[in-house]
């Protein structure tokens, strides 16, 4: 019972005592957030506060990892000023602490928090320097690389500029990821071996960000070529709907693509393979995203433009395929 175990050692001085009350604190804290009792979380994640001072790097990481935990818990509500009232005390206090786990945990809440002001469309803008922040602490001050929160960070500021539609400074960004990753692969390349499916993840996404703005700026050739460097195939059309929903999302982008260049018979090709092969999957096999791209999709090829007229038939007078 973590009440118990509060009230009964909350005042011990014992090192040996005070960890495990620290770790059980936080613990209370994890617990009551995997319930949705984030209220409760809250108060047991604060109480970690009176054992910042101990000496013991264990006793310290439990504090910042709860300290840390309050401030997701803020950006995870939408709370953005008080998230990062709560990171920037964070970083003031902790930021420069010799211990190596600690310093990760700051970087990962800096490129947090920068992504929650990105999900927020009016002040996206304000996150291009927090990623610039993010990015620059994490260089510095966690070596070992971390490289998930590293290439997150990269990620997440060519998806900001992408928001904001500066598509040049989007795909700039994806190729300075690209010059950074590889300096990744050069210069740690037993580190980058034991984290390959992250590598090439995050490459596929670069890439993706990078067809997409292509795209909108008209320059469907180099749109293309950056798509197919991702690899998504029809083959990413998962069991799982999310999965599935997400290759649907990309394999669309490329018929537009594809429409652009006025190759429409491989445009309504790709329309037909993506239905066929969602078909065959148990109910529910489409969402409603996925049933608006594949029909826009569909306007497309018939129309021949990427800005069809909703309100018009076939010239036979049938109705729409899709």
């Amino acid at each position: 019972d973590y009440d118990e175990v509060w009230v009964r050692y909350k005042d011990s001085v014992d090192p040996e005592v005070r960890k495990p009350v620290a770790g059980a604190l936080l613990e209370a804290g994890q617990l009551a957030e995997k319930h949705g009792n984030l209220t409760t979380a809250e108060k047991w994640y604060e109480l970690t506060r009176r054992y910042e001072d101990d000496a013991d790097p264990m006793t310290q990481y439990q504090v910042v990892q709860a300290q840390c935990n309050i401030a997701d818990i803020y950006l995870n509500r939408g709370w953005l000023d008080a998230a990062a009232d709560k990171v920037n005390a964070l970083v003031l206090r902790w930021a420069e602490h010799p211990e190596y786990w600690i310093r990760r945990r700051i970087a990962n809440l800096l490129v947090s928090k920068a992504v929650g002001f990105k999900e927020d469309d009016d002040r996206c803008a304000e996150a291009l320097a927090m990623f610039d922040e993010a990015i620059a602490y994490t260089d510095r001050a966690v070596q070992p690389p971390a490289f998930f929160i590293q290439a997150g960070a990269r990620l997440s500021k060519a998806h900001c500029f992408e928001r904001l539609e500066d598509y040049e400074a989007a795909i700039d960004c994806v190729d300075q990821f690209e010059c950074w990753m590889r300096d990744c692969v050069r210069n740690r390349p037993d580190y980058v071996k034991t984290t390959n499916s992250g590598t090439e993840s995050s490459l596929q996404k670069a890439y993706l960000v990078k067809s997409r703005c292509l795209y909108e700026l008209g320059r469907y050739d180099d749109a293309l070529a950056a798509f197919d460097s991702a690899g998504v195939t029809y083959d990413n059309l998962g069991e799982e709907m999310e999965e599935r929903e997400r290759a649907c999302t990309n394999l669309i982008r490329r018929g537009l693509i594809l429409v652009g260049l006025g190759r429409y018979e491989e445009a309504a090709s790709l329309h037909h393979e993506v239905f066929n092969r969602t078909y065959n999957f148990p109910d529910p096999k489409w969402t409603v995203g996925m049933i608006m791209s594949m029909s826009h999709l569909s306007k497309c090829v018939e129309q021949r433009t990427l800005d069809p007229d909703w309100l018009t038939t076939p010239a036979d007078g049938s109705p729409d395929p899709s």
